[in-house]
């Protein structure tokens, strides 16, 4: 029975994964190795600033042990959105890791980069022919908004992983990608079906999550066949059952039976999950709808401004039962320093959220809450720059620190800090700036493969 037997090595590069669970991995005879490089759950930053995800360190190790292991086999090993975002800096840096690890171990391969960056003259020109529409709650999108972004990335489908591999990529280190694309593109390169191939990706993208004990940082393999697959650790003290896969086919989706990717949609509704034995499951039934036109994903940034912050804790019963009332003289003290200081236009932003009383979801928070002896004040400020930052916070520490208290009188100290200095610039802020699809002429043309000898 014609399959392809797909190893990942971890949820993302970086995260690490045991040496020898990826050597029984390497021992299954996998015709491709896939890992995911990066990720939206940490926010807007890496996209913007263009730093990495996971240390720089720690990217080497996992990926010094990947190439070794491609490169014995001789299967190709597919990075998806590399460094974190994938954006031109990140794949950059993943390159040179790659071109050391080869010159260290003294291998011969070809290396192929794949750019995810989108030009904003090739986005204007998708404007003008009516090419980029929302996604839900993207609003219409114009030029100005175009210009208004820092960076801006495509995410892509197989398609652009299958091109490298034909032009005999051994490495492939790609820019912003589907992860499911990342697993997805050999298996239909080897004429497997479209729903096992897509659904297995699913589950293969965050490496052994999909096993009991879920361990994101181990080792997963999937033997993908025309009608299904079979998903199974690495790590001999772990094992998959049919609820552990299927509750992994579910997570991060907006549906939780359907996966939309730039070539069409993985549909789940029919999929059974059989155990084959205690630690490998069987999937079946899986299709893929393919989709009318073919879409990319849209992903950008703007600066919005510098940030700097503080953390006080506090446990006086006066001051936390009027936490309210408290934080709103302190607003109100530190708005008038800002005219006193920049004048009446200057723009800024002061968030103090009570760590320990609907911290989390602040005036959304649908549960009355119940404070308990103590609660901290997460002092944030985001300006227009990092020194008006920087001062503004220092005034809003000071007023939280020396502010009134009902009941209470004479000069109070209302704060403990835990660190010293109390104020952490905390550098460019950025927000995601879009919400939208583009469709390209072609799956390619937004995303080119370089090719070079190592």
């Amino acid at each position: 029975m014609s399959q392809t037997v797909v190893l990942s090595p971890t949820g993302i590069v970086g995260y690490g994964f045991p040496e020898r669970s990826f050597v029984a991995g390497l021992e299954a005879g996998p015709q491709v190795i896939g890992c995911d490089g990066g990720s939206t759950d940490q926010g807007p930053a890496d996209l913007g600033r263009g730093t990495l995800h996971v240390s720089r360190d720690a990217c080497y190790r996992d990926l010094e042990l990947m190439i070794t292991g491609s490169r014995r086999l001789g299967v190709p090993l597919l990075v998806g959105t590399a460094g974190g975002a994938g954006s031109a800096p990140h794949v950059e840096a993943m390159r040179e890791v790659v071109v050391e690890i080869a010159r260290k171990r003294r291998l011969h391969f070809s290396l192929a980069t794949i750019a995810s960056d989108v030009p904003k003259t090739y986005l204007h020109d998708r404007l003008d022919a009516a090419e980029v529409e929302p996604l839900d709650g993207g609003g219409r999108l114009d030029h100005e908004a175009v210009e208004s972004c820092d960076r801006i990335v495509g995410v892509m489908g197989a398609e652009p992983y299958q091109e490298g591999l034909r032009r005999g990529a051994d490495v492939i280190i790609a820019g912003r990608s589907s992860d499911t694309a990342i697993f997805a593109a050999v298996p239909l390169m080897n004429g497997e079906g479209p729903g096992p191939a897509w659904h297995a990706g699913k589950i293969l993208e965050c490496g052994a999550s999909a096993a009991v004990p879920m361990a994101a940082t181990d080792c997963l393999l999937a033997w993908v066949r025309h009608t299904a697959f079979d998903v199974a650790p690495c790590n001999p003290e772990l094992g998959c059952t049919p609820i552990s896969v299927a509750a992994h086919t579910m997570y991060e989706n907006e549906s939780p039976y359907l996966l939309k990717e730039p070539s069409g949609t993985l549909d789940t509704r029919r999929c059974e999950f059989r155990s084959i034995d205690s630690r490998r499951v069987e999937v079946t039934g899986s299709a893929f709808a393919p989709a009318s036109r073919y879409s990319v994903k849209l992903e950008a940034v703007r600066l919005i401004g510098y940030r700097t912050i503080c953390i006080g804790v506090c446990r006086d019963p006066a001051l936390i039962a009027e936490a309210d009332l408290y934080i709103e003289r302190v607003r109100k003290a530190v708005s008038d320093r800002v005219v006193d200081t920049y004048g009446p236009g200057c723009e800024y932003r002061l968030e103090i959220r009570e760590i320990g009383k609907n911290a989390a979801m602040g005036p959304l928070e649908p549960l009355a809450t119940v404070t308990g002896h103590e609660i901290g004040l997460l002092l944030s400020v985001v300006a227009p720059t990092q020194q008006q930052a920087d001062a503004i916070l220092a005034m809003a520490r000071t007023h939280a620190l020396h502010g009134e208290v009902s009941g209470r009188q004479g000069l109070l100290s209302n704060l403990a800090f835990p660190f010293a200095p109390s104020d952490i610039p905390g550098g460019p802020v950025h927000m995601f700036a879009l919400n939208h699809v583009v469709f390209p002429g072609s799956p390619t043309e937004m995303f080119p493969v370089r090719l070079e000898q190592l």
